[in-house]
This record gives structure tokens, sequence and C-alpha cells, in this order.
């Protein structure tokens, strides 16, 4: 026979299901963490996409003004030849919110005798307009030519009130201010 044992019968042996508890536990957490990541990734991503997207929207009025004026431009289309067209998407030399002072860009153009690259300075007016100061063009082989910028770029917008016609104006003197009167 076998000896008892000193301590009394062995305890037995646990199936191990705080164990599993803490494992689950610990791949939920991971799982937790990972997803709220991801979540935090995608909002910071989708919030710099909605700002750039924003300020491609502001740039691209004064990309289509620049290109008109490359296309009235007569050395620009000598040296390009004609149609000349957008190549490329406008890109920036700044970071942040657009700046007000002076916000200088560039983007590609093409021609039936070359590209070239297209430099760009504005300045927005106090209304919110954006004026375009200099177009300078460096061609591929390395020529370089400033095109003036188009003389109504950003103009100022003004307005006038319309004409009101005389039967919907009111009467210097209206019924109801005579009404109001007492008599004497």
């Amino acid at each position: 026979m076998s000896t008892p044992s000193q301590f009394g019968p062995t305890p037995p042996r646990s199936s191990g299901g705080m164990s599993v508890v803490v494992i689950i536990l610990i791949i939920l957490g991971v799982l937790v963490l990972v997803c709220g990541g991801l979540c935090a990734g995608c909002t910071y991503f989708v919030g710099q996409a909605a700002s750039t997207a924003v300020t491609m929207a502001e740039l691209f009025p004064l990309q289509v003004e620049a290109l008109s004026a490359l296309q009235a431009d007569q050395p620009t289309k000598d040296k390009l030849g004609e149609p000349i067209e957008i190549a490329g998407m406008v890109q920036r030399t700044g970071t942040g919110e657009l700046k007000a002072s002076g916000e200088d860009f560039s983007f590609d153009v093409r021609g039936p005798k070359g590209t070239a690259k297209v430099k760009c300075s504005a300045v927005k007016s106090d209304i919110g307009a954006w004026k375009l100061t200099v177009i300078t063009l460096q061609t591929s082989d390395g020529t370089t030519l400033s095109v003036p910028p188009p003389e109504d770029s950003g103009q100022d917008m003004t307005f006038e009130s319309p004409e009101v016609p005389e039967e919907t104006k009111l009467p210097e003197e209206t019924k109801p201010a005579e009404e109001a009167k007492a008599p004497e």
C-alpha cells in the first residue's frame, strides 16, 4: 500500500477557469486599445484631408486665373505652344492656414512644345477676395518667364442697389400716422 500523505488528501487540480477569464480580459483590453487607436488615427487623417480639401478649393480659382494669364501671354505661348493645360495639382510652399498677407503656391503646366512649373503669389483683400500678384514660369529647359497677372484678378465686388419701382415705394405720410393724431 502506499503511504498516506502527511498533509491529507491532495486537493483536486483547478480546471484553470480563472486563467481563462484573465486571458480573455487581456485580449479584450488589447482589442479596445487597437480599435481606439484606429478610430483616433482615422479621425486625425480625415480632419487633415478635409483641411487640405478646403485649402485646395480656395486656391483653385487662383490656379485657373494664373492659367488664363499664361494662355494670354505671347512669350509663354511661344515657349509652350497652344493649348496650355494644367498638368498637376496645386502645391503650397507654406503649411497650416492660408496667409492673407501673402500665399505662395505652384503647379505644373504643359503644352505641345514642353512643360513648365508655374510659381504664383497672392494676397487676400479685406473683403476676402484673393488677388494674384506674381506669376513666374520656369520651363523644363530652364528658361524663366515673368507673366503679368490678370488686371481684374480678385477685383473687389461692388453692389449697387436696384431701382425700386415707384408703385412699391412707401408714401411719405402714411394713413396710420394720420389716424394716430387726436382731433382738435
